[in-house]
């Protein structure tokens, strides 16, 4: 099926078949009771938003612990496949499907010798770990073919994780996986088992599947409402990436992993981190660009950038073979590479996997990949193709001791653990918080909801027409019928610039109209 359809047809499909996305009612998709000052904090009182987002981390660690005895299982799992030389395989799709990416990336660094034995991808291949696919994860099918063509054999072991445990993608993976391999695979999510049964029919299909082994890691609301990149990806990545790295002799060695972890988040001077996104922050509001320099992390800081596009609506990465009306706010190089091909085998360390499958799938295809160069031509590149705007550098460097950063004359260093899976973990925290607390500065969330929202698939068009409709009801409008809401805000994406509020312009549409 195209993934390109026009606004009517969008609607027409998504109100068909509204029932399979509407999941108001999961954990995940709320906001954590501690953070609903987050967007008034991220303006005047950086020092307690710091201080909010990190306790909520700390909270979903302390909560993970109590999953230990049934992650320790799935440790031992992996661990068993590992030593009989077959392959673990992860798979998700956005966040999930970059820490997938991320864990593969670590597993070869840190095993060089085993490296191919663990095998991460994400729906749209390759390219969707830098730039997001519309509407892929919304075909089971597409999972299902993904991991056939990456070679899953009867031997092999399979992860699948979806922070909602809903994801139609996700599930198509890991029933094929089911299918094929002679052991039982995993299905890891972070909503409650009953609730994901009682609601979703395609969850209570994988969850109920013989050969599926369910592993809940609930840890509770997000600290912005919906972003699953923040706790519910920390906690996945976790559960799947000690399987991976550490050998365990019981649960109580996890247990005591987590604690080093929140020992190790608590003793990072976060007051370092307010002038680094007042200064970032500023620099987009006064029209300016950053380009991001990172190597050992190249990953994590790919994660992080690219998930604030779909996250608070802003243009994806400029891809020269597809040039933008509105350009990326921020770019990504990695020093020590020349062409856009050595940028891709750095940042994976291995060929990057793309989807050849049919001009419908344009973006996912090799050639589209090309078209971005993060090589260190990077920065001239973007100079050239923005010339009226500054381009300030972030870099992001690796020492022995942790991690320094440094922007326009400041310089701060986050001590950090050596072992290189915790310091990705860390890191993936530190800008999580970093890159939320600059987004609320542009007001591109309120309280802790994100306005800015980009529906481009069946879960997010109905996170987005649920913040619409909350907004109306918050500000004392009559509130529309959801059918509605789905008409209007579909037509207003397909008008509005990609960097506008299509919730806000719904918002403000209804606001009009009852006044009129």
């Amino acid at each position: 099926m195209p993934l390109e359809r026009s606004t009517q047809q969008k609607i027409q499909q998504f109100l068909q078949e509204k029932q399979l996305y509407q999941l108001g009612m999961l954990t995940t998709e709320q906001g954590h009771p501690d953070t609903k000052n987050l967007s008034e904090w991220a303006s005047g009182d950086l020092k307690q938003g710091l201080q909010a987002l990190r306790q909520v981390d700390v909270l979903s660690l302390e909560k993970l612990k109590s999953y230990s005895e049934n992650i320790f299982e799935m440790t031992q799992k992996i661990q068993d496949t590992l030593n009989k030389g077959h392959r673990v395989y992860l798979g998700g799709c956005g966040a999930t499907g970059r820490l997938s990416i991320v864990l593969e990336r670590i597993f070869r660094e840190v095993f060089p010798d085993r490296a191919d034995q663990v095998i991460g991808f994400m729906a749209g291949g390759d390219v969707a770990f830098v730039h997001a696919i519309e509407g892929f994860e919304d075909f089971p099918d597409y999972g299902a073919r993904q991991l056939q063509e990456l070679g899953f054999s009867e031997n092999d072991l399979f992860l699948g994780i979806t922070e909602g445990g809903e994801t139609p993608f996700v599930i198509g993976a890991t029933e094929k996986a089911a299918e094929l391999s002679k052991q039982s695979v995993y299905f890891l999510f972070c909503n409650p088992e009953n609730v994901l049964k009682k609601y979703v029919e395609r969850s209570r299909k994988v969850l109920e599947n013989p050969n599926v082994r369910p592993l809940c890691l609930e840890t509770g609301p997000m600290a912005l409402a919906g972003s699953t990149r923040m706790q519910a990806s920390t906690v996945l990545m976790i559960a799947a990436g000690v399987g991976l790295m550490q050998g365990w002799g019981g649960a109580s060695d996890l247990e005591a992993f987590i604690d080093g972890l929140r020992i190790s988040l608590n003793e990072i001077c976060l007051d370092e981190l307010k002038r680094f996104i007042e200064l970032e922050a500023d620099c987009y509001q006064n029209g300016d660009k950053t380009l991001y320099l990172a190597d050992e992390f190249s990953a994590s800081v790919f994660t992080d950038t690219t998930e604030r596009a779909p996250t608070f609506s802003l243009a994806s990465f400029d891809n020269q073979q597809n040039p933008q009306r509105v350009h990326s706010l921020t770019y990504v190089t990695i020093p020590g590479t020349h062409t856009s091909e050595e940028a891709w085998k750095r940042l994976f360390l291995r060929s990057p996997r793309t989807l050849e499958w049919s001009e419908d799938f344009q973006k996912a295809r090799s050639e589209y990949m090309r078209g971005f160069d993060f090589s260190e031509k990077a920065r001239e590149c973007r100079e050239h193709l923005i010339p009226d705007h500054q381009h300030f550098v972030f870099s992001i460097e690796k020492t022995e001791k942790g991690v320094l950063f440094s922007f326009r004359n400041h310089q701060a260093f986050f001590e950090m653990p050596k072992d290189i899976f915790i310091r990705n973990l860390l890191l993936k925290m530190v800008l999580n918080m970093h890159s939320t607390l600059v987004m609320g500065r542009l007001g591109r969330y309120e309280s802790h909801f994100m306005t800015y929202v980009s529906p481009s698939n069946g879960k997010l068009v109905d996170r987005a027409v649920r913040y619409a409709r909350s907004l109306l009801e918050w500000r004392g409008a009559v509130v529309p019928e959801y059918d509605d809401v789905v008409e209007t805000l579909l037509n207003f994406q397909s008008e509005i610039p990609v960097n506008e509020s299509v919730v806000l312009k719904t918002v403000e549409h209804y606001l009009a109209t009852s006044m009129a």
